[in-house]
């Protein structure tokens, strides 16, 4: 059997973190969600993820900064950066980490199965 994937979502807008969860869980992960990037880091602490996804603009520590201290709770964790910006660039401290452009959703995502299609390009995994 194959293994169920456990993502956290780390969003402040509650709708975008619900709705997200609610899709992926529909679809049988395993989700954790965390408003914030120093909830998120708490919630890694205590589980093992296969993967998070990440808004770059955070209240606290912004979604780079989350980003570069989760890699110190659990470096085998894999990253798709979720941004409503247009312009944005992948910071150097990511791409250090290899983090690419195919890791990168804009929002809003208007296919779902846009984030099905990154999940399964991040995780090298089928996710049928």
């Amino acid at each position: 059997m194959d293994k169920v994937l456990k993502i956290l979502i780390v969003d402040d807008e509650a709708g975008v973190r619900e709705s997200l969860a609610d899709y992926l869980e529909d679809l049988g992960f395993t989700v954790f969600t965390a408003e914030n990037g120093e909830k998120a880091l708490d919630v890694l602490a205590d589980h093992p993820m296969d993967l998070a996804i990440v808004d770059v603009r955070l209240p606290g520590i912004d979604g780079t900064q989350t980003i570069v201290k989760a890699r110190n709770i659990q470096p085998d964790l894999r990253y798709i950066v979720h941004t409503g910006s247009v312009t944005y660039q992948i910071a150097p401290e990511l791409k250090a980490m290899g983090i690419t452009s195919e890791q990168i959703l804009h929002k809003p995502v208007s296919n779902l199965e846009t984030i099905i299609q990154t999940i399964r390009r991040v995780m090298h995994v089928s996710t049928e």
